[in-house]
């Protein structure tokens, strides 16, 4: 018995152990097998993954307008190869946008040098081998979030300087902060939020296409399909 194997875009820094496949790429083998015999996925929650996936076109549309990029649209479509698939963010001009929305301003890189999570540097190299592309840029956005997080956030809360503390904490704008405020702390007696510029709320990492780093994660689908084997045949 044998299935064909092909990496998630998302998922590929899974696979690039330092030397072969490693614990890690075998762990992630057999999860993914599981998950293809019989259809069933975990269901990942967070208060995190849910900001990413409620705010992605807030961030997105911050992007396009500090990096001057003009009219956008959200890419839909789905690629695939005998190696990797996925769906990219965003596609323009070129240029492959992937946007990566931050919790909050101590998860966000603002004075990063390098990609603090090196798979989504192996997860836009795929995009790019995918699309065509030769640029790629992560973009770390900071918006801010929504009524929903929000009322979450203080639903326990009682006292009104908690609330308003979480609440700077979660939004970065005037006009959000003033409007949560009045919402849930009117009388609070603090005053010392602080609007954080849009300009500031963008980090972005550029880089290229590298032809040497797409050739050894096609080997490591090879060593994750040779292992998937081995395990269907056990």
């Amino acid at each position: 018995m044998e299935t064909t194997f092909k990496v998630r875009a998302s998922a590929a820094g899974k696979i690039m152990g330092a030397k072969g496949l490693g614990e890690t790429g075998k762990s992630f083998c057999k999860q993914w097998l599981k998950e293809h015999l019989y259809k069933r996925r975990p269901e990942l929650k967070s208060k995190y993954i849910d900001k990413g996936n409620r705010l992605e076109d807030d961030g997105l549309t911050m992007a396009a307008l500090e990096l001057n990029l003009g009219m956008i649209y959200k890419n839909d479509e789905f690629f695939q190869d005998d190696f990797f698939c996925g769906t990219p963010d965003l596609i323009h001009d070129g240029v492959v946008y992937d946007n990566k929305c931050s919790w909050s301003l101590d998860t966000f890189p603002m004075f990063e040098s390098e990609i603090p999570n090196k798979d989504y540097y192996y997860q836009l190299q795929v995009y790019m081998h995918l699309t065509g592309c030769t640029k790629a840029s992560l973009c770390y956005t900071l918006v801010d979030a929504d009524y929903d997080l929000v009322s979450q956030a203080v639903k326990w809360l009682t006292d009104k300087e908690s609330i308003y503390r979480t609440i700077s904490n979660m939004v970065y704008t005037q006009k959000a902060f003033d409007e949560f405020k009045q919402e849930f702390c009117h009388d609070s007696k603090s005053y010392y939020f602080v609007e954080i510029p849009e300009s500031d709320r963008l980090k972005v990492f550029s880089f290229d296409y590298d032809a040497d780093v797409i050739a050894k994660l096609q080997e490591r689908v090879q060593e994750c399909q040779e292992y998937i084997n081995s395990l269907l045949n056990k």
